[in-house]
C-alpha cells in the first residue's frame, strides 16, 4: 500500500486524528493527504494504550502514512503534556513554528499553541480542513 492510498483510507475512516503537519524548509487526515502530496512530512500524536498498538499497526502499515508516529504507551507521555510535542520536533528535527497541530480538543490545542506551533482547533470538518490548508498556502 503506498502512502497516498493508507492516507486516504485512513481519512475515509470514523476515528479522531491527531496530526502534526511539518513544513520543509485531518479532518487531520485530509489535511495529511494534501500535506504529503505537497512533500510536507507528517506525525501523528496519539494518547494510546498498549492495548490498542495491533490495531495501530494496522492501520499504519510499515510506516507509510506517517513519517514519525508516537504512542504515549511507548515514550511515557501523554498529551496535553508539551514534552510529548517537543518529542515528535524533535524526531522530525523541526522548530515549533515550522509545524502546524490539529486536535479536537481543546486543551490539547492549547499545549500545542504553547509549546509554539501553529494550530488548529478542530470543532468542524470544514472549517478545519480550510483553516489548514490556508496554513499550508501560507508556506507553515
Amino acid at each position: 500500500m503506498n502512502r497516498s492510498t493508507a492516507l486516504q483510507q485512513l481519512a475515509d475512516s470514523t476515528a479522531t486524528w491527531d496530526v502534526l503537519v511539518i513544513g520543509g524548509g485531518a479532518t487531520g487526515l485530509g489535511v495529511a493527504v494534501d500535506s504529503a502530496a505537497r512533500g510536507y512530512r507528517t506525525a501523528l500524536i496519539t494518547n494510546s494504550v498498549v492495548e490498542w498498538l495491533p490495531w495501530w499497526d494496522r492501520v499504519l502499515p510499515d510506516g507509510d502514512v506517517f513519517d514519525v508516529v508516537v504512542h504515549s504507551c511507548r515514550v511515557g507521555l501523554r498529551k496535553p503534556d508539551p514534552a510529548i510535542y517537543r518529542l515528535a520536533l524533535d524526531r522530525l528535527g523541526v522548530q515549533p513554528a515550522e509545524a502546524m497541530f490539529l486536535d479536537d480538543f481543546e486543551a490539547m490545542a492549547d499545549a500545542a499553541r504553547e509549546v509554539g506551533m501553529h494550530v488548529v482547533h478542530v470543532t468542524e470538518h470544514a472549517a478545519a480542513l480550510r483553516d489548514a490548508r490556508a496554513l499550508l498556502d501560507q508556506h507553515v
